[in-house]
């Protein structure tokens, strides 16, 4: 057997089988994903698991590696994650609550290689019954997937959120911020000592920069007694794509006074 750069396959699952060829030398020039680099591999082992199940976390190559484990000799590293067989790696979903329905299917399979590369297996749709938002899907996307790699599901448990109503209001005396339309969401508003009434904090549109108005909703949501924000954004019903929490409120909220203050 020839020395291989990478050392022994260094995954034994008990419920799968390994086959190595150590003495293997790709002719094609791979592009790893995972490193950002090119490289003709050097030594490639298969995975086979015993139920049957495709093996999830194999090299992710352009092109296609054919699910192969590579050893990237540049690097001397097994590419690829330690391989699983399991149907669901995440196991159930764990938000099936009364105020929504999942749809879930289990088969579901796809690699994402930006920021970093992440295999996914498992994918559950969540839908309110009864509200005009969803929040806790991750990112711009509605679906929730089980993440191969830290096994866990992406997101954050669904809260469901109802319609604007103005008289619903959180208040903080001290800081002089409020929060008005729902139990635990709506507009913000600051107190202007000046004029004496309150005003609207607006400026902020679907273009902005996601981690800077996360920063300034933490802040607001800690001012009126919470302990931290959850989204800005969230699904409406019957779409896929998110949308500005303020953009849904805005057709039945109005400034508390027209000549009141701006912020």
């Amino acid at each position: 057997m020839t020395a291989v750069p990478c050392g022994a396959f260094p995954w034994q699952p008990t419920d799968a089988t390994v086959d190595c060829d150590y003495d293997y030398t790709g002719s094609i020039r791979y592009y790893d994903y995972t490193s950002r680099t090119n490289f003709f591999p050097r030594g490639r082992c298969s995975v086979t698991c015993s139920n049957n199940v495709t093996v999830a976390g194999a090299s992710y190559l352009s092109p296609d590696g054919g699910n192969y484990y590579y050893c990237h000799p540049d690097m001397s590293t097994w590419l690829g994650i330690e391989p699983t067989c399991q149907e669901k790696p995440c196991g159930d979903f764990p938000w099936d609550t009364a105020d929504v329905t999942v749809d879930c299917n289990y088969d579901y399979s796809r690699t994402l290689t930006w920021p970093d590369v992440v295999y996914f297996r498992g994918s559950c749709r969540v839908s309110c019954l009864n509200a005009t938002l969803l929040v806790g899907p991750p990112g711009d996307e509605i679906d929730y997937r089980c993440s191969v790699n830290n096994a866990s599901w992406t997101g954050s448990e669904p809260v469901c959120i109802g319609r604007f109503d103005n008289t619903t209001v959180t208040e903080s005396a001290v800081n002089r911020v409020r929060l008005v339309g729902g139990d635990f969401y709506g507009c913000v508003e600051l107190y202007d000592n000046v004029t004496q009434q309150w005003g609207p904090v607006v400026g902020y549109s679907i273009w902005d920069v996601w981690e800077t108005k996360m920063a300034w909703a933490d802040l607001a949501c800690r001012d009126v007694g919470f302990t931290g924000s959850l989204a800005t954004h969230g699904f409406p019903t019957g779409r896929t794509w998110p949308e500005t929490m303020s953009s849904q409120f805005s057709p039945s909220y109005s400034r508390p006074s027209e000549t009141g203050p701006n912020f």
